[in-house]
């Protein structure tokens, strides 16, 4: 398994000319995992700036670049974020679920295995349930027979 690591991007379409530096930047990271032959890119969080709502023009453009990367054989596996809420009421919803058609969305804890490696996916949470959350991620580590173990997360700091 091999993928490409990404994450604080902060896609935003303000001013109007970061539309089009973002969408560039986001076929530069396609690009790049082409080149070296990568099974996927993994953002673990923060795709977008933009907290509580994001402008539709930029969601268009972000889920066209990631249905582009996936028919070109690089899926994108997205892991919410603290940007990535959709309303502080309700601060483990996410807009990021409109993408899980083309992207493998991870909204919880979740492990994600391939043939020599399990990937181990922490969201962003708030505050001691991230702690909580990674000590059990850490736990489960210790009865995967899988050779190479990798746990990405998010956190924000305050």
């Amino acid at each position: 398994m091999r993928f490409l690591l990404t994450a604080d991007l902060h896609c935003q379409n303000q001013p109007a000319w970061k539309l089009e530096y973002y969408r560039k930047l986001l076929r530069e990271i396609v690009m790049v995992a082409r080149e070296q032959n990568c099974d996927a890119v993994v953002c673990a969080g923060d795709l977008w700036h933009e907290k509580h709502g994001v402008n539709a023009e930029l969601l268009q453009m972000v889920y066209f670049e990631l249905d582009r990367s996936a028919d070109m054989g690089i899926p994108w596996v997205l892991l919410r974020g603290n940007h990535e809420i959709a309303m502080k009421s309700k601060p483990h919803d996410s807009l990021l679920a409109l993408f899980a058609g083309i992207s493998t969305v991870v909204m919880k804890p979740r492990a994600l295995r391939w043939s020599d490696c399990t990937m181990y996916l922490l969201p962003w949470y708030l505050g001691d349930t991230f702690k909580d959350y990674a000590k059990r991620m850490a736990q489960a580590t210790v009865g995967d027979t899988q050779k190479k173990k990798i746990l990405i997360g998010h956190i924000g700091l305050n």
